[in-house]
């Protein structure tokens, strides 16, 4: 067992620096198309959106009490001590309580973290949701990707449509393909649907 868990740890390292490695291109092509010219390094925010430099893109921190936001990237870290809410992340977003963007690439950590597009990298919260896709890792007691999930899912709670990875958890469901390790493993249209400890479909 311990072999097996070895092998399946590495086997996901490797694939989440190739997706990371793939997608570094694109990320620094939007970062640039946001930045509008303007390069701040120390964004203080009110509430998401005001003031109204926060549709500029922050090369640094971007923080306020107690939320932080804006349409504007951060390319660097976003802290709050209650709600991020910048639509674009890449560097680190914290908060105390939830993290919401469209777009998050690197670190996050909170008790809630959300997007709505894509998240890729790492994610440490009570609950890891994400409306389209994610690739990396998430930790969370619960997992939840709507779309497509590329990389390791660790939680109580895992769930996916479409896996290209491996979850590991007390309760793993996916709707279509993917690698599960924990107590009770679903993967629906898989040619086994059900069963207990390990579950795979590709």
């Amino acid at each position: 067992m311990k072999k097996v868990l070895f092998a399946s740890l590495v086997v996901s390292f490797v694939v989440i620096s190739q997706v990371i490695a793939y997608d570094y291109q694109q990320t620094s092509a939007q970062t640039e198309a946001q930045s509008h010219g303007w390069w701040p390094v120390l964004q203080i925010v009110f509430w998401p959106g005001m003031p109204p430099y926060t549709d500029k893109a922050v090369y640094g921190v971007r923080t306020g009490f107690p939320v932080s936001g804006g349409t504007g990237g951060v390319d660097g870290v976003e802290i709050t001590p209650v709600l991020s809410y910048s639509d674009y992340v890449y560097g680190v977003q914290c908060s105390g309580l939830i993290n919401h963007s469209k777009i998050v690439e690197g670190v996050r950590c909170g008790l809630a973290n959300i997007s709505t597009e894509w998240t890729k990298g790492f994610q440490l919260s009570v609950l890891n949701l994400n409306f389209q896709n994610s690739t990396g890792f998430d930790l969370a007691v619960v997992n939840a990707t709507l779309k497509n999930m590329r990389g390791v899912q660790l939680g109580a709670v895992n769930y996916t449509v479409h896996q290209k990875g491996i979850q590991f958890g007390i309760f793993n469901m996916v709707e279509r393909k993917g690698l599960q390790f924990g107590l009770i493993n679903i993967i629906q249209d898989g040619w086994l649907p059900f069963f207990p400890f390990f579950n795979f479909s590709f």
